[in-house]
């Protein structure tokens, strides 16, 4: 039984291919996955993974963060409020009457209506009461979140 060389060094050539494309997949798929848990044990570590899992803490930092959000927005009432609103009213079928023996369209094609307004509260007890309180509930939360 006689081989080729040339396909012996085809093959070859293509498990050399092989070996070089798939290798660093394989050695990637070895790699160890980081335990979350501590490699040295000690008081300042345990103290600081403790704090970082603990629920009840990552929960009262994410309620002080709606608390910012929900302070700044009522403080928000305090700034000038713009609105606009634009009307178009297109009249496929326009209403005609007979006037005198001749049909009159009653009406336009279109009908547009623009409005601009701008308005500032000066007096607004939700938001002094936001503005005055602000710092009080903002300490509640911190205290919250240290006990």
């Amino acid at each position: 039984m006689e081989t080729n060389p040339k396909k012996k060094q085809h093959s070859t050539k293509f498990a050399t291919f092989f070996l070089l494309l798939f290798c660093p997949f394989f050695m990637l798929a070895q790699s160890a996955v980081k335990d979350s848990l501590l490699a040295e044990v000690t008081l300042k570590n345990a103290v600081e993974y403790a704090l970082v899992h603990q629920p009840s803490i990552q929960q009262s930092l994410i309620d002080q963060q709606i608390l910012e959000t929900t302070i700044k927005s009522k403080l928000a009432d305090w700034y000038p409020q713009i609105n606009f609103n634009y009307n178009l009213q297109h009249n496929f079928i326009i209403q005609t009457t007979v006037i005198g023996g001749n049909p009159v369209k009653l009406g336009v094609n279109n009908t547009t209506a623009a409005q601009f307004t701008f308005s500032q509260a000066i007096f607004n007890k939700d938001v002094l009461l936001a503005s005055r309180s602000k710092k009080d509930v903002r300490l509640k939360a911190r205290q919250n979140t240290s006990n």
